[in-house]
């Protein structure tokens, strides 16, 4: 129903693109990217005002004829009044603008408090770059546009950072130029003098370890992108900062007193025993990532538990791999603990916070992971296992947490810091790996790296189970298979290679292996709501959609989604099944865009709720935004089965062309498979 004049609607442009209702209600018709083009262009263009019909067709539309590209206009605008209301304003044939007494935007209101000199408050609404991810296929006039538009806000936030940073410093404001500073230095991340502004800053407030740590943060990736060292004022006031005479930093007695204490403290086993299980606490992560439960980590635990205290009394404390010492020292089947080398199992008491991080990882979620990681790396700076098993949280975190191109940055860097204290970490080796696949899509270097790491630890189940997410990125799925199983029988209680062997079923097409691994998932480690999510998948795949249903019932009631789970309550005869169904993505997918207006969400959660809808052009919109996320399960598209209703189409063999790995292979044999 068409809004009534009244109505007001906000456009978020800074980070992730959203329009939303001042009722709070999303609009997802706006996803259609030329149709949100059109608003955007008409909210942000200069001069502010009206604009000709033929500038937005050759700017949308450049290889449609003058007639189908105003009919492909009128179209868009007759759209955005439906879903908007009566926003759009004519000036006779020709002239198209808005009334902004109905649309308010966060861009505009942040060039206002920019030109107001409210430098904090245009900071705050910064909240990441101008129509995050948006991108409009064979619209290069309008690309360029919003390039341009995107740097126009970048330097002008930029410049009011630099700006309120030295004005807070004049005036004494030590937090408000910090906040500024960070503020600027992670705009310009490669920019020296905001890199020196932030550190004197943090040593102003006596937080000489903090900034020595934003120091090493940046060392670290200028040699890991560029292969070169700060520069020599960048240099001297690291060093003056190292220094003993230098000012007293954040490491408070207190602190200092707590990784003292930490260091000589003898751990009893009933005490870990108690703080992991704390950790293994449910958390639902809306079915992406394992169920992680108490009762699900019991067995993971028994084996951390012996691992300790083997390492200190027992025959685990000479547990090695049957190969040569100077080959590989570390039995990984033995969990974590065991992938450390042995200098770092006598201090318990900072081992036993590493396993509680660890634990977090495998059981509860990347966000707890890096809080421990972070805390623990904050407060014991030389312990190198806590940079290593932070780089890989973060990494983690890059799936559905964290935008790739913020998160994995800061991986890497922290395992570069990890390999800098001890270049021997197999965790830290495994984040650069896969930020070589996933990050930079340079699948030769990845295997070089991978090479050199599995000729010295051939029985680390993690490289193994990242050679076998290589050879799936060049289309070769069966072989994937076998070495995500040979990396779960390295690793037998560990559920994620548990499920990483069902999915890898899955996507070769082996549906019925994968619903059965699912299934002895859901049994045997009581994670039903992932392991139920991923066998609907699977029985999809089979044609077996009665119990298909089941399991996405039973899934959603583990969530405590009892009202979309009420929806598919039996029985259901095979119309009323598959409407049910249809409502309950729908419902998923107007829940993304209204969680999307507040917060970073994957553009996968969208393209897969589009396909299970069956709706082949906003599948094909939001794979494009994918693309330009480079969103870490991306790989994965060319063999999923749900992708099946798309293999005819050629838009969908265009992109497939365009993934720069090209994986011709898994196409033909997906193709095979389903037919």
């Amino acid at each position: 129903m068409t809004q009534t004049p009244t109505s007001r609607v906000h456009l978020q442009a800074l980070g992730p693109v959203s329009v939303v209702r001042t009722d709070g209600v999303s609009t997802p018709l706006l996803t259609q990217p030329r149709r949100l083009a059109v608003l955007a262009y008409l909210v942000l263009a200069r001069p502010r005002g009206l604009h000709s019909r033929d500038t937005l067709v050759a700017l949308l539309w450049p290889e449609a004829d003058q007639a189908s590209g105003r009919h492909a206009l009128r179209n868009a605008l007759h759209a955005i009044r439906q879903a908007l209301g009566e926003v759009i304003v004519t000036a006779g044939d020709e002239q198209v603008g808005l009334n902004r007494d109905l649309i308010s935007c966060d861009a505009i209101a942040l060039e206002s408090d920019l030109a107001a000199a409210r430098l904090a408050e245009g900071l705050t609404r910064y909240g990441g770059e101008l129509l995050q991810g948006f991108h409009v296929a064979e619209a290069p006039e309008f690309e360029r546009w919003l390039d341009g538009e995107r740097s126009h806000f970048h330097e002008s936030v930029f410049r009011a950072a630099v700006s309120c940073a030295e004005k807070c410093r004049a005036l004494g404001d030590v937090e408000g130029a910090l906040f500024a500073a960070r503020r600027a230095s992670a705009l310009a991340p490669d920019d020296e003098a905001s890199l020196r502004r932030l550190m004197e800053i943090l040593a102003l407030m006596g937080d000489r370890s903090g900034a020595l740590r934003e120091y090493d943060r940046f060392a670290a990736r200028a040699l890991e992108d560029y292969g070169v060292q700060p520069d020599a004022e960048t240099l001297e006031l690291a060093h003056a900062l190292r220094a003993p005479s230098a000012p007293s930093t954040g490491e408070p007695h207190h602190v200092r007193a707590r990784v003292d204490a930490l260091s000589t403290d003898s751990v009893g086993k009933d005490d870990l025993t108690s703080e992991l299980a704390e950790t293994a606490a449910p958390e639902d992560r809306a079915g992406k990532r394992q169920q992680r439960i108490v009762a699900g980590g019991i067995l993971t635990l028994a084996v951390m538990m012996l691992t300790i205290i083997g390492l200190r009394s027992g025959p685990l404390a000479h547990a090695s791999n049957t190969r040569s010492p100077a080959v590989s020292t570390h039995n990984p089947s033995l969990g974590p603990a065991s992938r450390l080398p042995e200098k770092y199992r006598a201090d318990t008491a900072l081992l036993r916070r590493y396993l509680v991080a660890e634990t977090e990882l495998e059981f509860a979620s990347p966000t707890a992971a890096r809080t421990s990681f972070q805390r623990l790396a904050d407060e014991a700076p030389l312990y190198a296992p806590a940079w290593a098993g932070l780089g890989f949280a973060l990494f983690e975190s890059a799936f559905d947490e964290v935008p790739p191109s913020d998160a994995l940055p800061r991986a890497v860097a922290a395992a570069n810091r990890a390999l800098a204290l001890d270049s021997t970490l197999v965790e830290a080796q495994s984040t650069l790996i896969a930020n070589a696949m996933f990050g930079r899509w340079d699948l030769p270097d990845a295997k070089r790296r991978l090479d050199a790491a599995l000729a010295r630890y051939p029985n680390d189940p993690e490289l193994n189970n990242l050679l076998a997410t290589w050879h799936r990125w060049r289309g070769e799925v069966d072989v994937a298979v076998r070495l995500k199983q040979h990396a779960l029988a390295i690793d037998p209680l560990s559920p994620r290679f548990a499920n990483q062997v069902g999915w890898s079923l899955y996507l070769a097409h082996r549906c019925g292996e994968a619903a059965e691994v699912f299934s002895r998932i859901a049994v045997d480690r009581r994670a039903q709501v992932y392991a139920n999510l991923t066998q609907y998948s699977s029985l999809k795949c089979l044609g077996k959609m009665d119990e298909a249903t089941a399991a996405l019932r039973e899934s959603l009631l583990g969530t405590g989604d009892t009202a979309l789970a009420k929806l598919l309550e039996p029985p259901l005869s095979p119309a009323r099944r598959d409407s049910a169904l249809r409502a309950v993505f729908r419902a998923r997918l107007n829940r993304h865009f209204v969680e999307r207006s507040r917060r970073w969400l994957p553009s996968a959660d969208a393209m897969v709720q589009y396909a299970e809808l069956g709706q082949r052009d906003s599948t094909l919109v939001w794979l494009d935004s994918m693309y330009v996320e480079r969103a870490m399960i991306l790989h994965i598209v060319p063999f999923d089965p749900m992708m099946d209703f798309l293999r005819d189409d050629p838009r969908f063999q265009k992109f497939l062309l365009r993934l720069p790995w090209n994986p011709k292979a898994a196409t033909t044999q997906s193709l095979r498979r389903a037919r």
